[in-house]
């Protein structure tokens, strides 16, 4: 004997008996549309960690300046402390991009189920990225150099250097030598052909910054390209909840959820919440997101 199921709309509280009776394919769009707006939100999360962790190096490189700027010479010990700083801090920044690249292709086909052209646009965004850029193919590359062999900052150029007014200007450069990189087995060949051969070190800033460059241009067309099917699921979800508001005007839709329940109204399986859903995706399309544009072009004066 089959169990029997029903699909309802209803207040996910204690002692709310107040329930909606839906379709089984409405309440599949339900769950579709929350499936949608939370991949959304992974993707979202995964950029916006990158770009904190991306703070972090920058920060701690005006630090690093900053404490010279007062110690006026740095011993060897300090140079190593400095040095596995940075390490750590392009480290995580590495990590971080790797988990936000390497699952955007996943999150994008779960957001655009019915819009295979919009998912391609996606893939061919990243796909652009490193095809153009030396900048992102180095990074790429020295993220799986950082994960297997050695930290991905192999000295600093600093602490300062004496300009024609005699005056003492302190800065951290830290930077990367395309001969030690050579040292690894593992590391991709054609990025190593692009790089200086006469023993000159590539400095760190300008290509991290180019590949944040990189990061924001892919991020801002998946925006672009899931952004029909994330208002189509505020729409499906908003059309629910109105149907819940119609039917019972005095009931309030906090913790309103879709749900299918068994014979004995135990639920069974994922509830969609209805209502947070909507305020998420309310914050999803009134955030703005920084632009990266020409980020590479930029400095920071002290």
């Amino acid at each position: 004997m089959t169990a029997r199921i029903e699909y309802v709309l209803c207040r996910v509280v204690e002692g709310s008996r107040t329930r909606l009776e839906i379709s089984q394919q409405e309440r599949l769009s339900l769950q579709k549309a929350d499936n949608q707006l939370n991949h959304a939100l992974d993707v979202e999360e995964k950029y916006d960690v990158t770009i904190q962790n991306y703070l972090e190096f920058e920060t701690s490189i005006i630090e690093e300046a900053v404490h010279d700027l007062v110690r006026a010479r740095r011993s060897t010990v300090e140079s190593k402390r400095s040095r596995q700083l940075l390490g750590r801090r392009l480290s995580n920044v590495l990590s971080s991009a790797r988990l936000y690249v390497e699952t955007l292709k996943h999150h994008s086909k779960e957001i655009l189920t019915s819009d295979p052209i919009a998912f391609d646009r996606i893939e061919e965004a990243q796909r652009e990225q490193y095809d153009k850029s030396l900048d992102y193919r180095l990074i790429e590359a020295l993220r799986n150099y950082a994960q297997h062999h050695a930290l991905p900052v192999h000295g600093l150029i600093g602490p300062a250097s004496q300009d024609d007014r005699n005056l003492m200007n302190h800065g951290i450069v830290p930077y990367v030598d395309p001969d030690l990189l050579r040292e690894d087995n593992n590391f991709k060949a054609q990025v190593l052909k692009e790089l200086p051969i006469d023993g000159d070190v590539v400095t760190l800033k300008p290509v991290l910054r180019s590949y944040i460059e990189s990061l924001g241009a892919i991020q801002k067309v998946f925006r672009e390209q899931t952004e029909t099917s994330l208002v189509a699921a505020f729409r499906c979800m908003l059309s629910a909840r109105q149907r819940f508001v119609d039917r019972f005007p005095n009931e309030g839709t906090f913790a309103l959820a879709a749900a299918s329940i068994d014979e004995h109204d135990n639920y069974i399986g994922e509830i969609s919440y209805i209502d947070a859903a909507l305020k998420e995706l309310q914050e999803y399309f009134g955030s703005e997101m920084v632009s990266m544009e020409n980020f590479r072009h930029r400095r920071v004066e002290y």
